[in-house]
């Protein structure tokens, strides 16, 4: 019909138009920076495991970045643009799907690139992993590599270098700490008597509270500043990690 001149029929028009959308969709979709990552690859005939091999990294940990499951840093990017010269570090890291980078500013970066912040001259900060109450709970030994697909990241003013924060969750410390603030912790500091803390248990279960140690350290007390909460009675044996609380990070949007 249209080679003839014909105007096409409604229901004609309205096909047209359900499959210029979907080409648009599928086009935006597709061109993402994993994607970029891949066709580069493919380009160059390797396969994960000998681009893993070439920049000296993990298998799963390039695996998990391009498959969306898990974070690019900037050092990372760098090594891709040198074994890829097909990338760049423009194009690599522009937009990202998930997860989202954020900090106190609200701030969005990229596909894992830290947020383009400037602290004031004299403001000592670095940039901690933030995880969810839900990814605190699958984190075995609280150790974190750069593979770890954490929540975000939050520019704050702390000393540990393993230091990351956690969305508290629960009310079982308010007034003092309210769901949704951050508390950063430092895993490279013990636990001392009266400390808030976050602590994993072995079952998976993530906890907000104030320690207390008693028989040597072989029994945990973990109390709650809400008077609801009764404490807790838990054997050291029993806990994956227990990592005291260096610092809160308010949520101010909470009412």
């Amino acid at each position: 019909m249209l080679e003839q001149g014909r105007e096409p029929s409604t229901t004609l028009r309205k096909l047209i138009e359900r499959l210029e959308g979907e080409a648009l969709v599928r086009e935006s979709y597709e061109d993402t920076p994993r994607t970029r990552l891949k066709s580069a690859r493919e380009h160059a005939g390797l396969s994960i495991r000998e681009l893993a091999k070439r920049m000296g990294y993990e298998v799963g940990v390039l695996q998990a970045v391009e498959e969306g499951g898990a974070r690019i840093s900037r050092r990372m990017a760098q090594k891709l643009c040198e074994v890829l010269p097909e990338l760049d570090m423009e194009s690599l890291l522009d937009g990202s799907e998930s997860p989202r980078v954020m900090d106190e500013s609200g701030v969005t970066g990229t596909m894992g690139d830290t947020p383009p912040i400037q602290f004031p001259p004299g403001v000592k900060a670095r940039y901690v992993p933030l995880l969810s109450w839900a990814q605190a709970g699958t984190l075995d030994n609280g150790a974190l590599d750069e593979g770890y697909a954490y929540e975000g990241v939050l520019a704050v003013d702390c000393t540990d270098r393993k230091a990351f924060g956690v969305t508290i969750r629960g009310d079982s410390m308010s007034p003092r700490i309210s769901e949704g603030d951050k508390a950063v912790v430092y895993p490279g500091r013990p636990p001392r008597n009266g400390d808030t803390v976050i602590a994993r248990t072995l079952h998976g279960d993530v906890m907000c509270k104030l320690f207390q140690s008693k028989n040597g350290g072989e029994v945990i007390i973990l109390s709650s500043y809400n008077p609801a909460y009764p404490p807790i009675e838990i054997a050291r044996e029993e806990i994956a990690w227990i990592y005291p609380v260096a610092q809160v990070v308010q949520n101010l949007l909470r009412d």
